[in-house]
């Protein structure tokens, strides 16, 4: 079953590129992320985010025929966008699209109940009408512009990834990712060779297919986010070593201003201090 039979230009431009926008702050505000608004520069990628999504949710809906397969390319395609284009972190961009799309057919999901009670339309009408789906989408993007204006104003979010605690836990979350990222590609690494191996005989059978498909998807994406959670590792040391050589520095600055004045014994002091720092790590 295809699914969407009839979607156009129009469409993207009126229906798809303003839900991209929409979604995609919703998604920064519900992981706490405010301070991401407060860059010019941000909202331009926004922007950007939301041009690359519509058109690639043009070819999607054209060429996938599954909606499962269709719902799985979209989630993992938002994720990498979130990562790449709007500097998420990649645990963020995980929970910033999980919470993204919830919103989305919540929003959704509420517009058209309250359209099916007053109106009486049903949902074949509004599959086969495309100026109707555009005009029933603007009380669904009215809730969401509320939801970022209110979401902003008060400072609400689901989880909120700018608290210092959070930060501090960073680590421990790279461990988890590594856990999971490999744990997830041996899992989908049994299955893949129970579908080719085991299954070779049923590999004409279109289920066969979508699963094998879908596999693909799953592992290419875990394997993208344990190398992004390897990389943040690596520059999370990076950078604290890059803190103690500025520490180092300045205490040697220190210690230099202490001999320039002759004051040798806070010197001798100071050098003592830095050796037992030293020796400490």
């Amino acid at each position: 079953m295809k699914v969407v039979d009839n979607i156009s230009v129009l469409s993207i431009i009126l229906v798809s590129f303003p839900e991209a926008v929409a979604i995609s702050t919703l998604s920064v505000l519900s992981i706490g992320k405010f301070s991401f608004f407060k860059d010019k520069k941000n909202l331009l990628r926004i922007l950007l985010y939301a041009v690359i999504t519509a058109i690639a949710s043009y070819f999607i809906r054209r060429n996938v025929n599954n909606e499962t397969e269709s719902l799985l390319v979209h989630v993992i395609l938002l994720s990498l966008l979130l990562i790449f284009i709007l500097r998420l972190k990649f645990y963020e961009s995980i929970l910033a699209t999980v919470f993204g799309m919830a919103i989305l057919v919540i929003t959704e999901a509420i517009s058209l109940l309250l359209v099916q009670w007053f109106a009486g339309i049903d949902i074949t009408q509004i599959k086969e009408d495309e100026i109707l789906r555009i005009l029933l989408t603007l009380p669904v993007r009215f809730l969401q512009v509320v939801l970022i204006f209110i979401s902003l104003k008060y400072k609400i979010r689901i989880i909120d990834f700018e608290s210092a605690t959070v930060k501090k836990r960073e680590y421990f979350i790279h461990l988890v990712a590594y856990a999971v990222s490999i744990s997830t590609l041996i899992f989908l690494a049994a299955i893949m060779c129970k579908i080719l191996l085991l299954d070779h005989n049923n590999f004409n059978n279109p289920t066969n297919t979508v699963l094998l498909r879908i596999n693909i998807y799953l592992s290419l994406f875990v394997t993208v986010i344990l190398t992004l959670a390897i990389r943040n590792t690596h520059d999370y040391y990076k950078s604290r070593n890059s803190l103690n050589k500025s520490e180092y520095v300045q205490n040697l600055e220190y210690i230099a201003n202490l001999l320039e004045v002759t004051n040798y014994l806070e010197a001798k002091k100071a050098i003592n201090s830095l050796k037992d720092h030293i020796s400490k790590q």
